[in-house]
C-alpha cells in the first residue's frame, strides 16, 4: 500500500490513511499512482459536482498500464480523453455519473490484470 502523507511521522501516515489518499499496488513493482484528482481534489476527498468533472491521473510503471475507471462498482467508459503511457486526463459531464456516488481508478496491464487499485473520490450534489 502507498499513502500520500504530509510527513513521515506516525501521525502523518495515519492522517494520510484516514484521508483516503492512498492506493494499493497489487504486485510489488507493478506501478504507482503519482496523482489522481477530480476537479483538483485527491483520492478520499468529497467534491461538490457542478457541470463537469475534470479527471487527472498520472502514474509510474515499468509496465504498459491503462486506467480502468470504476463508478459505483461498475467499469465506466470514459471518452473525450487525452492519454499517453504514463498520464491521462478527461472531462465528464455531471449528467453521466450518479450523484451522490464515487469514482475510483484501477491500472491494468495489457492482459486486463489489475496492477494498482486506487481509492475513490466521492461525488456530492452541489449546494443550492
Amino acid at each position: 500500500a502507498w499513502v500520500f502523507a504530509d510527513g513521515l511521522s506516525v501521525q502523518g501516515i495515519l492522517d494520510g490513511i484516514q484521508s483516503g489518499n492512498a492506493f494499493i499496488e497489487v504486485t510489488a513493482g507493478s506501478g504507482r499512482i503519482t496523482e489522481f484528482t477530480i476537479n483538483g481534489q485527491p483520492m478520499g476527498s468529497e467534491i461538490k459536482v457542478s457541470a463537469s468533472l475534470n479527471l487527472q491521473l498520472q502514474w509510474e510503471s515499468d509496465h504498459a498500464l491503462v486506467p480502468r475507471w470504476i463508478h459505483q462498482g461498475n467499469v465506466f467508459p470514459v471518452t473525450n480523453q487525452e492519454s499517453n503511457p504514463l498520464a491521462f486526463s478527461a472531462t465528464l459531464e455531471a449528467a453521466a455519473v450518479t450523484i451522490p456516488g464515487w469514482i475510483r481508478v484501477d491500472l491494468v496491464d495489457s492482459d486486463g490484470v489489475t496492477r494498482v487499485i486506487g481509492n475513490p473520490i466521492y461525488l456530492a450534489e452541489q449546494s443550492q
